[in-house]
């Protein structure tokens, strides 16, 4: 299960903000390029503007009681990091990583600026 968190109305994003993936093989592969992520480099960093957009992945076996506990968390603005695996990782140098969990979203031709939305332009 994918659930974007986005609070308030500054983003718009062209698919729901609770999507859940019942393709099995879709959803290892999601899991797997998450694990092959680099991890954040060590150091100071410098980081574009980050906004509060993330995206909570839930991994679970459809049938079995209650929920696995494996909460992956996705940011993909400022530093673009991947939480929940252990060392946190980035999406910085992983385009593929978007395209994949977008196709098991069932999201076409789905990149990083899919996950970041468009910021509505304030009124002059």
């Amino acid at each position: 299960m994918v659930t974007r968190q986005a609070p308030g109305n500054q983003f718009h994003f062209t698919f729901p903000a609770v999507v859940t993936v019942t393709n099995a093989a879709a959803a290892r592969a999601v899991a797997t390029s998450a694990c092959a992520l680099p991890d954040v480099p060590k150091g100071v960093r410098h980081c574009p503007a980050g906004f509060a957009i993330s995206y909570r992945l839930v991994f679970w076996v459809q049938g079995q009681k209650g929920r696995g506990d494996d909460l992956v968390v996705v940011n993909p603005t400022g530093c673009q990091s991947v939480t929940g695996l252990g060392a946190v990782r980035t999406t910085s140098f992983g385009a593929g990583f978007y395209q994949l969990l977008g196709n098991a979203m069932g999201l076409r031709n789905a990149s990083y600026h899919t996950f970041v939305g468009t910021r509505y332009a304030r009124p002059v």
